[in-house]
């Protein structure tokens, strides 16, 4: 029974014709409330989202584009006020039976039909997403979402790559177009990876995150192609230099806050500060704005009506950082659910992460490690006055959630290869179990 009721509830507030954030932070703390397990939850979701993608399935080509334009001559203000017209006027005619894509799935019970619903009672709390195409579509983001438009076009003119790729399958396949995600991979919850740089010319992007599950509709992101692949490039030409193998040794006795204070560093890295330094500072730049073009694609609801989760490395959490403060200065709250936040080369004020938190309904968590002297070294040219998250706890600010690496990443260049143990240690739930062993070898 204690199933059924957090079954019911997700029903209802998909009736809503959306799966905000604060939805789904409502209905997981219901199914603590409940003790009920979360997969329980997540399970449903996917079950529910297998029988409403078989209805997006539905909808003709001419319907989708004539949707579409008139959404781009409709005021976003006047969009919402429709939708709150439809909400208030309670479900349509259609809405008295159960749609069968949806019965197929067992909409309405759970634990195998041993707990059940009539299906006019689930018919009644999907309301106009039992059948309505036009909801439906506007949940998963057919309609009006996409990777263009006037205002992400401003931002995009400084940026020379920026695209969404699937991290289901093989192929990573770009995506371009809502409507084109297979039927198969649509979920109500979404994720998007960003990688701080790139080494290997085949599918480099998604390398880091192919321990990432099912659960989510999972993508990485294309970012500034050159610039991430040269700081690739610079860091493992580092690593691999006798250099650094000399620095090293001279590290290990020594703090890192202590040596961007003294402006002490070992002279064989200096000698080769300019291989990285400069990569370096270009991949900063380029960061700050590709965060700003994310922001602007969830703004234009390329996700849809759903709570999108974000993860990121190195200056892919710079990428994050930008993207989330942009997002805090136009208030626009409930689009993220949770954040992870691993080797950041970004401040670590109060008043920063009290903005990260407030557009942040979920987690948000900072791993770091007081040993990555290679990311200290690499902010001695910053403002790490103010901190650096990727050496440091963040502290003052409640509901940040720390994660103390130590010795494990200790050269910033194995975060590439650390995503899939960080997000482990943080209690990420969607996991390949498989990968992550794979990964530790």
């Amino acid at each position: 029974k204690r199933g059924l009721i957090l079954h019911c509830m997700l029903l209802l507030v998909l009736g809503l014709e959306q799966y905000a954030s604060y939805s789904k932070v409502f209905l997981e703390h219901l199914a603590s409330a409940l003790k009920v397990p979360k997969t329980v939850l997540v399970d449903d979701e996917i079950r529910i989202a297998a029988g409403l993608s078989e209805i997006v399935e539905s909808i003709p080509a001419e319907e989708l584009n004539q949707k579409r334009l008139e959404e781009c001559t409709k005021p976003t203000r006047k969009s919402r006020a429709g939708n709150l017209d439809r909400l208030a006027a309670g479900p349509t005619a259609a809405s008295s039976t159960l749609a069968p894509c949806l019965a197929k799935q067992g909409i309405g019970s759970m634990f195998l039909g041993r707990a059940r619903i009539p299906p006019s009672t689930a018919a009644a709390l999907l309301g106009n997403v039992n059948e309505s195409t036009v909801a439906v579509g506007t949940i998963f983001g057919l309609y009006g979402g996409r990777l263009g438009g006037k205002a992400i076009d401003s931002y995009a003119r400084d940026v020379q790559d920026f695209g969404l790729l699937s991290l289901r399958g093989d192929t990573y396949s770009e995506l371009l177009d809502p409507k084109d995600v297979p039927a198969q991979h649509r979920r109500l919850r979404m994720c998007i990876a960003v990688s701080g740089w790139i080494t290997g010319a085949t599918s480099p992007f998604g390398n880091s995150w192919k321990a990432i599950g099912d659960r989510n509709e999972s993508y990485t992101l294309q970012w500034e192609m050159d610039a991430v692949a040269k700081m690739g490039l610079a860091l493992e030409t580092v690593m691999k230099s006798r250099a650094w193998s000399l620095a090293r040794k001279d590290a290990i006795s020594k703090d890192v806050f202590t040596c961007l204070r003294a402006s002490l560093w070992p002279a064989s890295l200096i000698k080769i500060s300019k291989v990285i330094e400069n990569p370096w500072i270009v991949g900063i730049v380029r960061a700050e704005k590709a965060g700003q073009v994310l922001a602007e694609t969830l703004l234009n609801r390329v996700q849809g009506e759903r709570g999108v989760s974000l993860v990121g490395f190195s200056l892919g959490a710079r990428v994050i950082y930008s993207c989330l403060m942009s997002l805090a200065e136009k208030r626009a709250f409930g689009l993220v659910h949770d954040v992870v936040l691993m080797g950041s080369p970004i401040p670590t004020e109060i008043r920063v992460w009290a903005a990260i938190r407030s557009v942040v309904t979920g987690r948000v968590i900072n791993a770091y490690s007081k040993e990555d002297f290679i990311l200290g070294f690499l902010s001695r040219g910053t403002n790490w006055q103010y901190g650096v998250a990727g050496l440091q706890s963040i502290q003052g600010v409640a509901n940040v959630e720390n994660i103390d690496l130590g010795g494990l990443a200790s050269n910033h260049f194995r975060y590439q290869c650390l995503t899939s143990h960080i997000l482990q240690k943080s209690g990420w739930d969607d996991m390949k179990p498989e990968q992550i062993a794979s990964d530790k070898r």
